[in-house]
This record gives structure tokens, sequence and C-alpha cells, in this order.
């Protein structure tokens, strides 16, 4: 089945490459599907030693992944996201993984509102609303996960409906000129919705569903277009039968500008996305945490120095606390594309240092 998969998915990467090499005229007699597909691309691929309970060595694919975007009609939209990884479990440990974090049909809405403006439904595997937001800030994905994801409290994507929409219009060119271009709303952003309980990763196994909302407001568009103040909350249960209570509350700031970017996050709640923390009643466990996060460039040089630092604690009978520094420099040898030298270490006197490369075509 894996080998049907990506028989199909190399034949539509060849037609859609060709089809940008066609002349104008050429290209108005291809069928539509072809004209209105779109290729996208991102891998992560990683050099790294460090030690986690022994010393270890290797080359390594931390993530890749392939887009495949057609526009069906005027207003809908169909997407397709293969996910690469290390399987780490059972007879094929060691083997690469195909697996899909993305396949959802987008609807976008005509204007109904001068409020919530360029708005549209994701219907299928979507993405949640948080991370695909974060990761465009602190565009390091590449090094780690989020800190929320890190800690395993959710994760990006799941079977679901998400409603998104952008506050008041869009920013013009020169407010973004030095910011990132994604979720580009004149007073911030939002997004609404309902999902399986176990993300990309798990099935389903109770009858509830999970809220996720965020908010996002940018308080001084014309003056400081860069600054951003987000909450985003999870209402529902843990992915077992049992349905352990799952909430989360987090506050986020973010300051993008020409050399620098900074966030900083606070996150507390109970319980996480697959009802793991629970006690011999049931009873969800509370946690709590932070993070920040810091970016210095050097636009003439391409070169960036970055750093972030978390905290978590879980609240159990004996809480425990976890620590990670991280810090690193990037190169950025195409306007997406980069490597990076880090450095990562937590209080488990885990650590590793790591050369890591990402490509985006």
């Amino acid at each position: 089945m894996k080998i049907l998969i990506l028989t199909i998915l190399i034949s539509v990467i060849s037609i859609g490459l060709s089809a940008k090499q066609l002349s104008d005229s050429t290209k108005n007699q291809l069928p539509l599907i072809i004209k209105n597909t779109e290729i996208h691309g991102q891998w992560f691929l990683v050099y790294q030693r460090g030690y986690s309970d022994s010393l270890y060595n290797y080359f390594t694919m931390r993530r890749a992944y392939l887009t495949i975007k057609t526009k069906l009609s005027k207003n809908l939209t169909s997407r397709i996201t293969q996910d690469l990884t290390f399987d780490d479990e059972g007879d094929d440990k060691g083997n690469i993984e195909l697996r899909f974090k993305y396949l959802y049909m987008q609807w976008n809405l005509p204007e109904f509102s001068s409020v919530l403006t360029n708005s549209y439904f994701e219907f299928g595997q979507v993405h949640r609303p948080w991370l695909d937001y974060e990761e465009h800030i602190n565009a390091y994905r590449v090094q780690g996960k989020m800190a929320t994801e890190s800690f395993h409290l959710f994760n990006s994507a799941g079977f679901g409906i998400t409603y998104n929409a952008l506050l008041g219009g869009k920013l013009n060119k020169e407010q973004l000129k030095n910011i990132n271009h994604h979720y580009p709303g004149k007073y911030g952003s939002f997004a609404l919705g309902v999902y399986n309980g176990g993300g990309y990763h798990a099935m389903e196994n109770n009858f509830s569903k999970n809220i996720e909302t965020r908010l996002s407001l940018r308080p001084f568009p014309d003056k400081i277009s860069g600054l951003q103040i987000s909450y985003f909350g999870i209402f529902g249960k843990g992915n077992i039968k049992t349905d352990p209570d799952f909430m989360l509350n987090a506050g986020f700031l973010s300051f993008e500008a020409k050399n620098i970017v900074l966030t900083g996050q606070y996150f507390t709640g109970l319980g996480n996305s697959s009802g793991t923390w629970i006690n011999t009643n049931n009873k969800s466990t509370p946690f709590s945490g932070y993070s920040v996060f810091a970016e210095f460039k050097i636009p003439k040089y391409k070169i960036s120095a970055f750093g972030r630092y978390d905290y978590f604690n879980l609240q159990e009978t004996k809480p425990t606390e976890k620590n990670r520094y991280i810090a690193g420099f990037a190169y950025k040898f195409t306007k997406k594309s980069k490597v990076i030298l880090d450095y990562n270490f937590d209080s488990a006197n885990k650590y590793f240092t790591e050369i890591a490369l990402e490509v985006h075509f």
C-alpha cells in the first residue's frame, strides 16, 4: 500500500514540476486540475551527537513533508500533506514510515463582515488552531517541537473542522515587510474548531470531542505591526474510554521586527490530549509551564542567533519539573531554507549537539 501511495505522489509531482516549465500558451491547454495544482516540500535532515541513557552519534531525518494543493473551484481547495518519519516502535523500528498529516477540503467563505474577513473552513484531517500559528513566528521547527507539543499536551493536526478568519482585513505590504506573512490580519486573527481527541497519531477512543480556539490581537497595526497578543484554549476530554478532563489555557506575547523575534508564553490546565495524566481516581493531573524564545538576525549576512528556555511542572503526588535550554546559530541560504548549529540540554541530563538542515521548495 505504501509503495502505491508513493508512486501516485511521485507521478503527481512529476506532472506538476513539468507544468511549471511550460509556456503560458501550453499551460492554457492543460487540464484545470494540473494548472491549479501547487506542490511544496519541507525536509528536516539532522546530524546529532549526544546523550540519552547512553551516548549516541548518528545522521537522521527528523521530518519530511510533501504537500499537494489543488484549487477545485473559486471557493474550494483540497490539500494533502504526507509526513515521512522514522518508526521507533514494533517490528518496523528503524524504517521510514509514511503517514498523512493533513488531508482536507477548504471552503473559502464570501466576505460577510468587516470584522471577520478572509474566512474559511477546513474539514477532514486539519490544522488545529495553535501550532501552525506559533511555528510561523518561531521558525525553528527544524530544531524540534514547540514547548506545548514537546511536553505531550496535544499535537498540530487532527480529524475535525476548523474555522479561520482575519480580523479587520489584511496588513499592507509595507507593514508585512519585516514580519511573517501568515495570518496577516490587520487587527489579528481567530480560529475555532472541534476535533477528535487523539490528534493525527491515534484512533478516537471515546465519544467526546475537544473544542479548541485561538484569538490573536494586533493592538498597534500601523506603528508596531509585529506585536501580537494571543490566547489559546482547549476544552474537552482525554482520549481514553473513561473520559478524564482535558483543559488548557495559554497566553502568548510575540514581537517581530527586521532584526529580532521575541516570544513568551504561559500555559496551565488539567490532563492532556492522550488521557495519560490521571491519578488512581481517574482525576486529571494539573500542570503549568512557560517558554521564552529569542532570535537575533543579521539580515545582511543571512545569519541569526537564537535561544529558547522551557519550563514544565506536572503536579502529581510527587511533582515533576522539567527544564530545557536551547541555543544555536542559523544561516539562511534561501528565503525559507536554512542550516542550523545548536545545543540542547534538559534537566534529565539529556543533551545533544546537532547540525540540522531545513529545505523548502
